[in-house]
């Protein structure tokens, strides 16, 4: 009984197969890759906030590993904030106001033409790599050069002076103080300035990846009569182990 019973149900399985196949000449094996669609699916959700991280968490160690005032910048910084005293004279006590006023502005040259220098060498080049990184890796429109020139910090005469101090003593310590409040702002302002291009990258990203999202469920939709009957099949076979095993009990493992 138990060899003729699992003769009907195995022939009831191989017609399933035969349909099966028939059906879907070319399934391979849909559960398995509906699974790894799914997967896909749960990873392309996460790529938008994972790029905003690792783009954010990039820019920080930069700015936070810049060092735009070394020791040369330092002392060109000290002698502009020097020429800045009031009762300030080039040379001697009876020095021309023109060879004061001449002192004064090649004192302000060279340390805000370092200053622009530091910006650039230490943030705006690196900058422009991470950025060029991205923008290849991503297809954006513009470029690097085109997202990094628009927010480069421009070291200008007005705002440097706006930052020196009134009736204060020109000291070391002034200058490391000075030197470290200005190093400050231009980094919250790149912080500031890379955050809206950082937003802009994000939905690009968002974009791109639910093109691909919406290319996954179309296929998962496709999948899904295989999945289906591929599902019917497994049941199928799981019930003749089942039936069979019940059987074996019942009888003993005897073949009546």
């Amino acid at each position: 009984i138990i060899e003729e019973f699992g003769r009907l149900l195995r022939e009831k399985r191989e017609r399933a197969q035969a349909e099966y196949f028939s059906r879907f000449p070319h399934a391979e094996d849909p559960l398995r890759e509906a699974e790894e669609l799914r997967r896909h699916l749960e990873a392309l959700a996460l790529v938008p906030a994972q790029t905003e991280a690792k783009l954010k968490k990039e820019i920080a160690d930069l700015l936070e590993n810049a060092n735009l005032t070394p020791a040369l910048t330092r002392d060109l910084a000290h002698r502009y904030l020097e020429s800045r005293q009031p009762g300030f004279k080039a040379g001697f006590w009876f020095s021309s106001g023109s060879k004061t006023k001449r002192e004064k502005e090649e004192r302000l040259q060279a340390f805000r033409d370092d200053l622009q220098k530091q910006i650039q060498a230490h943030i705006d080049w690196h900058l422009q790599s991470l950025f060029r990184t991205f923008c290849e890796q991503w297809s954006l429109d513009g470029g690097a050069e085109a997202v990094t020139e628009p927010l480069s910090f421009r070291v200008t005469e007005d705002w440097l002076n706006g930052r020196v101090r009134s009736a204060v003593v020109i000291s070391g310590e002034y200058t490391l103080n000075f030197c470290k409040e200005i190093a400050e702002e231009i980094k919250t302002y790149y912080r500031k300035q890379t955050s809206v291009w950082i937003e802009g990258v994000k939905q690009t990203v968002a974009k791109r990846t639910e093109q691909e999202a919406a290319a996954c469920r179309k296929r998962l939709d496709a999948l899904l009569p295989a999945l289906e009957a591929k599902e019917r099949l497994l049941k199928l076979e799981r019930e003749e182990a089942e039936i069979l095993s019940r059987m074996r009990s019942l009888f003993g493992g005897e073949t009546v």
